[in-house]
């Protein structure tokens, strides 16, 4: 990306949570994680630098961003995930501080892959035909729910 251009790691962070309260979204974000095996947090990446202009990535730069991202979620997020989901399960009374604590580690894992984006030009493209190539280039299937939050 531009540095004069490069949106910061605050601003993607709330386009992500204006784009996951949008209806059919976490479902679709859901099934994207649990059954086709993606981030959902790289998915939004590619989705937000769509919105915002920049050509697409290629599956060799979306391989290096997600390679930038694994230990962090190996050692800390996907943890507190499935923490968070067993005390969901079991109804435990923790269950809102683990989801806070997820969601921080979400916003962590974010500004790492944001962090490892690299320098990107503009593209004038459809912003869903930009961000349906970078979706293809992840190997993301059925993405027409994703490309639909961007309106």
């Amino acid at each position: 990306m531009n540095v004069s251009d490069t949106p910061g790691a605050t601003e993607f962070w709330r386009w992500s949570i204006a784009c996951y309260d949008r209806p059919g979204i976490a479902a679709f974000c859901l099934d994207l994680q649990d059954r086709q095996g993606r981030d959902v947090n790289l998915a939004l990446l590619l989705l937000f630098l769509a919105d915002q202009g920049f050509r697409p990535l290629t599956a060799a730069e979306i391989g290096a961003i997600d390679r930038a991202a694994t230990p962090f979620r190996q050692w800390a997020l996907l943890p507190a995930r499935a923490r968070r989901r067993a005390l969901k399960a079991a109804g435990g009374p923790n269950y809102e501080a683990a989801k806070a604590a997820e969601l921080d580690l979400e916003r962590e894992s974010q500004r790492q892959m944001l962090a490892a984006v690299p320098p990107l030009g503009r593209d004038s493209r459809p912003v869903a035909e930009i961000a349906a190539l970078s979706l293809a280039a992840y190997g993301v299937t059925e993405a027409g729910g994703l490309l639909a939050a961007l309106g």
